[in-house]
């Protein structure tokens, strides 16, 4: 699985650069900054995917105190993005919630669990988690985010459905035609 990693700042998200990073591994993704990047080692898992996504990211330029996880095989992520961009934005101008004790947020489904890779994180947090494991390949999100402390936002199914299967392809192709 491949994941898209977006640096975001307080300020807003960082803009593309053409600055190309180097892996040791070949992939066909790119991260929104413009620099080439691989899920991870082939069948590595999505937690050497975000490892390898913040690597990258690393070599574009300064890093952002925030970054955006988001799976790549997510149906229609945008208007749940935007309301989770809008609830952390939201969350980091008020005094009603201390940002400061969170180390992120990221949806929760309707059954309530949360959706790892449908969130936005403090790249210094990630980064620490990351470095308790020797190797990120083969790691689960869970095992990555265990110590963090995150704010859930609920979503509906919807807003947080993948494409599996070409069956699950053909019921989206069918619900977004029929939004059009």
């Amino acid at each position: 699985m491949s994941s898209w990693v977006v640096a975001a700042s307080s300020t807003g998200f960082s803009s593309p650069s053409r600055t190309p990073a180097r892996s040791s591994w070949s992939g066909t993704s790119r991260s929104p900054r413009g620099a080439p990047h691989g899920g991870g080692p082939p069948r590595g898992g999505p937690v050497a995917g975000v490892a390898a996504g913040l690597d990258a990211l690393a070599t574009t330029g300064p890093t952002a105190e925030w970054t955006v996880l988001l799976a790549c095989d997510l149906a229609d992520p945008l208007p749940a993005l935007g309301r989770l961009v809008a609830a952390w934005a939201h969350a980091l101008h008020t005094d009603a919630v201390d940002t400061d004790e969170h180390d992120g947020w990221c949806l929760a489904d309707a059954s309530g669990h949360p959706q790892w890779l449908f969130g936005i994180h403090r790249t210094a947090s990630l980064r620490r988690a990351l470095d308790r494991f020797e190797s990120p390949r083969d790691r689960s999100m869970h095992s990555l985010l265990a110590e963090s402390t995150l704010v859930t936002v609920p979503a509906g199914d919807d807003d947080v459905a993948d494409i599996d299967t070409w069956t699950d392809h053909a019921r989206w192709v069918e619900t977004l035609e029929g939004r059009g």
